[in-house]
């Protein structure tokens, strides 16, 4: 939690919301081939 939370605290306002959901799905993911996947996708966006 304070990690994601230290994350979108320096974000605007307007992408915490997607940007929170794209670190969860980074946190949930089955593999670290997935985490990676997801993480690459965040760095993207």
């Amino acid at each position: 939690m304070h990690k994601t939370g230290n994350i979108l605290n320096n974000m605007p306002k307007s992408v915490q919301p997607k940007a929170k959901a794209d670190l969860h799905e980074i946190w949930m993911a089955a593999t670290r081939e997935d985490a990676d996947k997801a993480f690459d996708n965040f760095l993207e966006k």
